[in-house]
């Protein structure tokens, strides 16, 4: 599962859309897990069916007075045997199956919470590069406010020094 996990969604983890991405995988891992539960109950289901069939195949044949060879009841203790483990295996397997979906349940759940997380910070950072270039650009403004008043007063001095030296020449 990791290998196809990272196979498929590990690499684009810096595109926009991996979370989404993250979410429908886990997702269809969820979905096939529960699949496969349904199929192992269905399976249990059946194999106790048969026991019974075959439980109750027996009770009728004693009640019928059936005589059965010692060879007929090992055969069927073998069978039912065989069938118990069977549904030992099949419940085992369940029992990984639901502690598997747990896992990645509350695996889903804590990248639910980082991923929303993440997306807070980003709305934060967002605003603060906003701020910042609205200030950026204030100062820009000023910056250019100033430097034509700067070059106005350049020039408006330059005036009054070209004034004084004609003056103070011209006498």
């Amino acid at each position: 599962m990791r290998l196809e996990f990272e196979r498929d969604i590990g690499k684009d983890t810096l595109k926009k859309g991996s979370g989404d991405k993250f979410l429908r995988f886990h997702k269809s891992f969820v979905d096939q897990a529960d699949g496969s539960i349904g199929k192992l109950k269905l399976k249990k289901s059946n194999m106790k069916d048969q026991l019974k069939r075959v439980n109750l195949n027996l009770k009728q044949k004693e009640e019928q007075g059936d005589t059965l060879l010692e060879v007929d009841f090992n055969q069927l203790r073998i069978e039912n045997q065989q069938f118990l483990e069977r549904i030992d295996q099949k419940n085992q397997e369940l029992l990984l199956a639901k502690l598997k979906a747990g896992k990645i349940h509350a695996l889903l759940a804590q990248r639910q919470a980082e991923l929303h997380e993440a997306a807070l910070k980003q709305e934060t950072l967002m605003k603060r590069i906003k701020e910042i270039e609205d200030f950026n650009q204030s100062n820009t403004e000023q910056y250019e406010l100033v430097k034509s008043e700067l070059e106005t007063a350049k020039s408006h001095r330059d005036e009054v020094l070209f004034f004084i030296f004609q003056t103070w020449f011209s006498i």
